[in-house]
């Protein structure tokens, strides 16, 4: 914790000079808590202190969960969503890492004051518990983990912003080993890679896509249909070509599957029931013969009248 701060702050009626310690750098509060201004705002109720008096208040610095901005598009939204679903679909059976997205990240105390918000469409981070709940991303209570991959999905709002100060921010500071940004209006995906010297442009492979280092997968564009959309997304893919699908992808994959399998079961049983069937008609054929040539060797046998 850092050493406390010493603020000047008068209180008419009780002294000519106050000592305002604030005994923590930063308070994680969400939209409803109560901010430093509101606090020095409201009247306090003081005993008798004498001229110089130290009141102590913690939490200077209120982190926010949402800056009330909406994502640009209902395509973004879903976008993100697609992305975030498909990795936790293909890590299904892990549980050491955090994927997020539109949630701020915090990485110091000065960037919080400053307010300087910092929320990716997509983020990746080895390492952190995925059943943690956050409501941000702040890297002092991540044991200092910063995001691994990070995507974004571009506006013309936006993409001055993401291929300049953002990118420069995620080399330099984050130090995250796989950015990507993607122009939804130019269907054009950029992709870096961390290196000693800084970030490398990637090269396509023969189908457009990009190599994500740290998630081992492929990113590129596929036509899907998401939610009532039918458009182009970023989707990922295995190192072999297959596509990674989303939860609801894949569930819906298995019922098909399943049913698939339920009809060539019953194609089977009824094939086993036509042949028994058959065999019982043999069986009965056989013995109407076999009495008829009963009865012919009978009435042969039988001496003439």
């Amino acid at each position: 914790m850092a050493a406390p701060t010493t603020t000047p702050y008068s209180l008419p009626e009780y002294s000519t000079h106050v000592t305002l310690t604030l005994s923590s750098p930063i308070d994680l509060l969400g939209d409803d808590g109560e901010a430093l201004e509101t606090i020095l705002a409201t009247p306090h109720s003081l005993p008798e202190f004498s001229s110089d008096v130290t009141l102590t208040l913690s939490s200077p610095i209120d982190l926010l969960d949402d800056d009330s901005e909406v994502l640009e598009t209902i395509w973004h939204r879903y976008a993100m969503n697609l992305l975030i679903d498909c990795v936790m679909q293909h890590l299904h059976d892990r549980t050491d890492y955090f994927v997020g997205g539109n949630m701020f990240i915090y990485y110091n105390e000065q960037q919080a004051r400053n307010r300087d918000y910092r929320g990716p469409d997509f983020f990746f981070v080895w390492g952190r518990p995925l059943d943690q709940k956050r409501r941000w991303y702040a890297t002092w209570e991540e044991e200092g983990h910063f995001p691994n991959v990070i995507i974004e999905l571009m506006s013309p709002t936006t993409r001055r912003i993401d291929l300049g100060p953002k990118k420069s921010l995620y080399q330099n500071t984050f130090k995250t080993e796989d950015y990507f940004c993607y122009d939804p209006l130019k269907q054009k995906l950029f992709g870096w890679t961390l290196t000693s010297a800084g970030y490398v442009q990637l090269e396509p492979n023969e189908s457009g896509w990009l190599w994500c280092e740290q998630l081992q997968l492929w990113l590129g564009k596929a036509r899907s249909i998401i939610g009532a959309q039918d458009d182009i997304f970023l989707r990922f893919f295995t190192s072999d070509g297959k596509l990674v699908g989303s939860r609801a992808e894949v569930a819906l994959d298995e019922r098909d599957a399943a049913r698939q399998e339920l009809e060539a079961a019953r194609d089977e049983v009824e094939r086993a029931q036509t042949d028994a069937e058959r065999e019982r008609q043999r069986a009965e054929l056989a013995e109407a013969e076999l009495a008829l040539l009963k009865a012919e060797f009978t009435l042969r046998d039988k001496p003439a009248s």
